[in-house]
């Protein structure tokens, strides 16, 4: 059934191909921007807050800390944008109604999604070395850690998008807790900044934020050569539990939607 999904938003994707080339340009003002913020930062008196251990500066953390960010946004949005898509278009029931669980479905169909934000956060950091100089440790080691890193994000990411999705069929609403999750753990994860410029009471909640860990294994593996075990074991662990109970959650959420006969109402 996947491949089914995948050629349907391939589909899409080739006929609005316009998205592509505006997604790219996207990348690039983007890493403009952040490359003479972090000449500016790397000049100043914060640059010492930024030392990882490596040249690469400000614009070497806020890059992996981007390109993270918007595989973890893709991820939070894409599963209830889909769902609320699917029931203003009337093709939800229809999509559930297939030979498989209504989890597997949901999960399904957001996956191409997932790969083309993984695709453009690959493209924001090879553009980075290519055109800004960026230099990343190239480790297999390290490689490797931080591969398997992107893996555990996207299971944990995908959990909790499945968890917001949930919410979507059954208060039907979610924009507001769409927006306030992304923008929420963009922050607190420490993309744009190191977690030492928040109070203390602060970093403690931060510190227990999944892409927190994400952002700072990959970061070291990429940046320093270095692998910091026990956040990535934490990520990796936290990936087995939570991807099984997001399909859970979202299997009961259409459960008691169908039980009350409001599946395909918005």
């Amino acid at each position: 059934m996947l491949p089914a999904f995948l050629r349907r938003d391939l589909a899409i994707q080739l006929s609005y191909r316009a998205d592509f080339y505006l997604q790219t340009i996207s990348v690039l003002l983007t890493l403009v921007l952040f490359f003479y913020v972090g000449e500016l930062v790397d000049d100043g008196s914060a640059a010492a807050d930024f030392d990882s251990g490596s040249d690469a500066g400000y614009f070497g953390f806020v890059v992996i800390g981007l390109a993270l960010l918007r595989i973890l946004t893709t991820s939070l949005n894409s599963f209830a944008m889909r769902l609320r898509n699917d029931q203003t278009s009337g093709t939800l029931e229809a999509m559930l109604a297939s030979p498989v669980r209504a989890s597997t479905a949901i999960l399904f169909s957001a996956v191409f999604d997932l790969m083309r934000a993984t695709f453009f956060a690959t493209v924001m950091i090879v553009a980075a070395i290519l055109f800004f100089g960026l230099e990343l440790d190239t480790d297999p080691l390290g490689v490797l850690v931080a591969l398997v890193t992107l893996a555990g994000s996207l299971a944990v990411f995908a959990a909790i998008g499945m968890g917001l999705a949930a919410f979507t069929v059954v208060y039907k609403q979610s924009s507001a807790a769409l927006a306030i999750a992304s923008n929420g753990i963009g922050v607190l994860s420490g993309v744009y900044f190191p977690l030492s410029t928040f109070p203390d009471g602060v970093q403690s909640i931060a510190n227990l934020i999944p892409m927190t860990w994400a952002v700072d294994v990959t970061r070291s593996a990429l940046l320093s050569g270095e692998i910091e075990t026990g956040r990535f074991l934490l990520l990796i662990g936290s990936a087995v539990v939570l991807l099984p109970l997001g399909l859970i959650v979202i299997e009961r959420a259409v459960a008691k939607a169908r039980r009350q006969g409001s599946l395909a109402q918005y």
